[in-house]
């Protein structure tokens, strides 16, 4: 299990139960698919949702690692059902992976954004005011990228003219 402030991370269940309304955590460093899954839980809705806390620099190792683990545990939800009937787990529901670190990068942000918050969701995690105690903020999606003020009448998807590119009226046509 990765240390995320330097400290204990004991304050990490109540963190995330806080995080969002209505989980409720299952279980505590949990063996998963070749790896061990920092939390196991249950939202309001009956979905499983998995917490994997990553080093740092291997941000986007953990996402890959979400997609993985979701799919092993998708089709394992019945059999949880059948242990514990208790549980308010729906198997139809999926499963949602948590994917915390101390923050992310460019090319991680974008990778989970590509997949969805409905399968990976991005969490910083920060030192909280008591020792070992850990703030969890989700992170927002990016911003859409600005459209040009002043939109250009080249036939180039960016914008790019003929005399940019130093094409000829020949080469020009190839493009059309």
């Amino acid at each position: 299990m990765p240390e995320i402030s330097g400290g204990p991370r004991r304050t990490l269940r109540s963190e995330f139960e806080r995080l969002e309304p209505g989980l409720r955590v299952l279980a505590e460093d949990f063996l998963g698919l070749e790896t061990t899954l920092d939390l196991v839980a249950c939202d309001a809705r009956g979905r499983l949702v998995l917490a994997l806390v990553v080093d740092p620099s291997r941000e986007l190792e953990g996402i890959a690692s979400a997609i993985a683990q979701a799919e092993f545990w998708a089709p394992r939800v019945r059999d949880w059902r059948k242990l514990a009937p208790d549980l308010p787990l729906e198997p139809e529901g999926g499963v949602r992976v948590f994917v915390l670190a101390r923050d992310f990068p460019a090319a991680a942000v974008l990778a989970a954004k590509a997949l969805g918050s409905d399968l990976v969701s991005l969490v910083r995690c920060f030192p909280g005011e008591e020792p070992g105690a850990l703030r969890l903020q989700p992170l927002e999606a990016p911003p859409r990228p600005r459209t040009p003020p002043h939109p250009s009448r080249s036939g180039f998807r960016f914008g790019l003219t003929d005399a940019d590119l130093g094409l000829t009226p020949e080469e020009r046509i190839e493009f059309a």
